[in-house]
């Protein structure tokens, strides 16, 4: 599997609580992100699209909190409920009715953090098994006053941030996606996260780029990961972008050159659920 194309829109405003997209102010992400990353048109008789959903990106005055889905305590439930699917579901409409070709088939994938790293598992599939020629992956972040009262009430400690991503996959190409690797771990924790998980979605590379929240128990859990010859890390340098953050930075190490001279690169995220993803990207010399 390969990458064709990407797109991506880093956060460059810092609002203090949360890094910001220049110009979106206030506006529909949804509308934004289509207006930055198009136009986009499918190649190929069969395409399918995947939404990367885990980026808690309602607008404020989308609330999804309702009289069965609130916590005595005000703090968001898991946004399982029929508002925030609506509100997805119209999203990933918009994109279909803003591409210019055929689409066959859709999906939303989310898994918060690591939802990059279940999309690139997903697109393989679709492709190892002849159901569509190519497929977009498509992400949109945008932080309001619930996803930030979220973070503040569990305590997490980390600089969340805005962004936007497409990535177009196909059998053939330049840009190489292998070494796909899945594990699960539970953990009464639901934030816990765990150095002997990371470690069985541990591949050889010349590079890795790490999850790296840069909280406490995050650094403790990758440490081991310093025994790789070069670790690249982008969240202290734009934030946490939530549900793209895997895929955006991993757009950031191949614009940034890492990959020359044929050097491989290991992506690896961390979920909810006790999820640990990772893949490895290589620029192949043709």
């Amino acid at each position: 599997m390969f990458i064709n194309e990407y797109k991506i829109v880093k956060p460059t405003i810092d609002r203090g609580e949360y890094k910001a997209l220049k110009d979106l102010n206030g506006q529909d992400i949804n509308r934004y992100a289509i207006n930055k990353l198009g136009p986009i048109k499918t190649k190929g008789d069969k395409t399918a699209l995947l939404y990367l959903g885990g980026g808690y990106s309602l607008d404020d005055n989308e609330t999804y909190l309702t009289d069965t889905t609130k916590f005595q305590s005000e703090i968001p439930a898991i946004p399982d409920t029929p508002i925030y699917k609506r509100s997805l579901i119209s999203r990933i409409a918009n994109w279909i009715r803003n591409i210019e070709g055929n689409i066959c088939y859709t999906d939303i994938v989310s898994n918060t953090c690591a939802t990059g790293v279940y999309a690139i598992e997903k697109a393989k599939y679709l492709l190892d098994t002849n159901k569509v020629d190519e497929v977009l992956i498509i992400g949109e972040v945008k932080i309001n006053y619930t996803v930030l009262r979220l973070f503040k009430e569990y305590r997490i400690p980390i600089t969340i941030s805005e962004g936007l991503v497409f990535i177009r996959l196909s059998r053939k190409g330049k840009i190489k996606v292998s070494d796909i690797k899945t594990y699960y771990e539970f953990n009464s924790n639901p934030f816990a996260v765990s150095s002997k998980a990371y470690r069985e979605v541990l591949t050889e590379a010349d590079i890795i780029k790490p999850h790296s929240t840069f909280t406490e128990v995050n650094t403790e859990a990758e440490d081991f990961l310093n025994e790789y010859n070069q670790v690249i890390t982008y969240k202290q340098e734009i934030g946490h972008t939530l549900s793209i953050s895997s895929l955006l930075e991993a757009c950031m190490l191949i614009d940034d050159k890492y990959l020359k001279d044929n050097k491989s690169a290991l992506i690896v995220a961390s979920g909810l659920g006790g999820f640990y993803g990772s893949f490895k990207i290589q620029i192949e010399d043709k």
